[in-house]
């Protein structure tokens, strides 16, 4: 179920120009990192399917997995129910 979720999270496109971007770890350390967070994860795959519906159906959640996959404004530019999210 989550191998969808790493797919689409090592392939999002990204506002940042490549020539700026230096990894701080090897792509194949943090894909295994996150697939053994998830793996760890004290739910069944229902229970996270079925948390992952309501994620994707939450306007504030919707709201800071944009910004994640792309790339956070300012903070004076975001929603106040997003603004407890936004760090420096």
């Amino acid at each position: 179920m989550f191998d969808t979720y790493l797919e689409n999270y090592t392939t999002q496109p990204t506002l940042i120009p490549e020539s700026t971007v230096q990894p701080t770890v090897e792509e194949n350390e943090m894909n295994a990192y996150v697939l053994s967070v998830i793996d760890a994860l004290p739910a069944s795959n229902p229970r996270l399917k079925e948390i992952q519906q309501a994620q994707d159906e939450d306007e504030v959640c919707k709201e800071v997995k944009k910004y994640c996959m792309d790339q956070w404004t300012e903070k004076d530019h975001v929603t106040p129910a997003v603004k407890p999210y936004w760090s420096v």
